[in-house]
């Protein structure tokens, strides 16, 4: 049976999602569709702006609001782009979840809760693979902030420690071990912006014979 051609690619600040999915939008034309979270779609970007002005949220909060933001971007954009036989790549999606809310901030209480809404929220439109770009954090931390000194977005979640950081790839790391290992495929982000691509196309393409 043909496998949901939907993929994730996540990475640490500065990893250069952005910058690798802007080229997969062109390389793949019309058959793609990108998207991101927080946001996807007009529901979920409207709970995006009130995640990123509300730095006091607790993490309980935050957590909710992902996971009801991620529930209006499948239902929005995911499932019908899908249906409509497109291929979607989405910039973060559960893994970030997990990485920030439940491993950074320290809250293995909620690992139950995660799982539990990944099966009511995701359910069969869980990705068929998750592509991580890998890159140290202080390396990616430079990175960013050469981006935020050209007018790039920056939340309080991109003012974290370098503790923090290290946190959240950690958490990364923890996530994929739960998933079966032909889901996640690490990338080294420190090669080239060019071999990183080609790296990636030639993944995805694999996928999606």
């Amino acid at each position: 049976m043909k496998k949901t051609p939907f993929f994730v690619i996540d990475g640490g600040d500065g990893a250069g999602k952005s910058t690798l999915i802007t080229r997969l939008k062109k390389y793949f034309g019309e058959r793609l569709v990108a998207t991101r979270e927080p946001g996807g779609c007009p529901r979920a970007e409207a709970i995006r702006a009130e995640i990123f002005a509300h730095a006091e949220w607790s993490t309980q909060q935050q957590f909710n609001e992902f996971w009801r933001a991620r529930g209006y971007h499948i239902e929005d954009t995911i499932l019908p782009a899908i249906k409509a036989g497109k291929i979607v790549i989405s910039d973060r999606f559960d893994s970030s979840t997990f990485a920030y809310q439940i491993w950074e901030k320290k809250h293995p209480e909620l690992i139950e809760s995660f799982w539990e809404q990944r099966r009511e929220v995701i359910g069969k439109m869980e990705p068929q693979l998750y592509l991580y770009l890998n890159l140290d954090v202080e390396t990616g931390l430079a990175r960013k902030a050469q981006v935020a000194g050209k007018g790039g977005e920056v939340t309080h979640f991109d003012m974290a420690s370098v503790d923090a950081h290290k946190r959240r790839q950690e958490g990364y790391m923890t996530f994929f071990g739960y998933l079966p290992r032909d889901q996640t495929v690490i990338i080294d982000a420190s090669q080239s912006e060019d071999k990183v691509f080609a790296d990636v196309v030639k993944i995805l393409e694999s996928h999606l014979d």
